[in-house]
């Protein structure tokens, strides 16, 4: 078969991009400012250099084993081993899934279901969600395909449009010998933007063979949109102070 056609990696890329997002608008800015009080750049990079490595060592394992999943390749070490490698991932994705149906039913209900009891848009999430999934990966990944063409335009649109009330001003001081963000459960917290994000990669590559290169590349341009989802709502001026993101930052005023 060409090389061409078996080369899948758009779609890939694709739902890298696609779970990324979900994650970086939503939580991430307030992990890093309530974590920071300034050159925030030195927190978000410091936590990107980890995701690299991190994928890096990933992906070189699975070249080890080309056209076998993480599945496959767990199972034929015995079931010892299996689960000590394959039950935390199982944990991680289980707590994502708690963590964001349960947020995101609660924006539905805010902006568009107030009268809808928010058990029921639970409910409705994983239905769909479960149905999806049962189809298969490949029609997880069309899914994928046309939220992305449908949504990722207007996420465009609507970041750039964010950026004509900044004041740069809140940029600066520009660098700080100040690193204790390390030592804030906050900063840690905001790993999950990205702790897990790339693990799928391991599950689909029998039946989406992908190239290294472009993942690489695609983590590489995700670096613009950690930056900026944190300093759109720091640079924003607002009665004085830089305007608070969306995602539960009001915190920061208390301080």
């Amino acid at each position: 078969m060409d090389k061409a056609i078996m080369d899948k990696s758009h779609y890939v890329m694709l739902m890298y991009l696609i779970m990324h997002f979900g994650l970086i608008f939503f939580m991430y800015p307030e992990n890093i400012i309530a974590s920071t009080d300034a050159v925030h750049w030195i927190a978000i990079l410091s936590g990107l250099a980890v995701q690299l490595i991190f994928i890096a060592v990933y992906m070189k394992g699975l070249n080890f084993f080309p056209g076998r999943d993480i599945i496959d390749i767990y199972s034929s070490t015995g079931l010892g081993v299996s689960l000590l490698f394959l039950l935390p991932i199982a944990l991680y994705f289980l707590m994502v899934n708690i963590i964001t149906i349960r947020a995101y039913s609660e924006i539905i209900s805010i902006v568009f279901l107030s009268n809808t009891p928010l058990w029921a848009i639970m409910i409705l999430l994983l239905l769909v969600a479960t149905y999806i999934a049962g189809k298969g990966v490949e029609t997880i990944f069309r899914t994928g395909l046309l939220l992305g063409l449908l949504f990722l335009p207007l996420i465009l649109l609507i970041f750039l449009a964010s950026f004509q009330n900044v004041d740069w001003n809140y940029v600066f001081p520009l660098y700080e010998n100040d690193f204790s963000f390390w030592t804030k459960p906050d900063y840690y917290q905001s790993f999950f933007a990205f702790a897990g994000s790339f693990l799928f990669l391991g599950f689909v590559r029998p039946h989406f063979p992908y190239k290294d290169k472009k993942v690489y590349l695609t983590a590489a341009a995700l670096i613009h949109f950690f930056v900026f989802s944190v300093y759109v709502p720091v640079l924003t001026e607002h009665g004085g102070h830089p305007a608070l993101p969306l995602c539960g930052c009001n915190r920061l005023t208390a301080n």
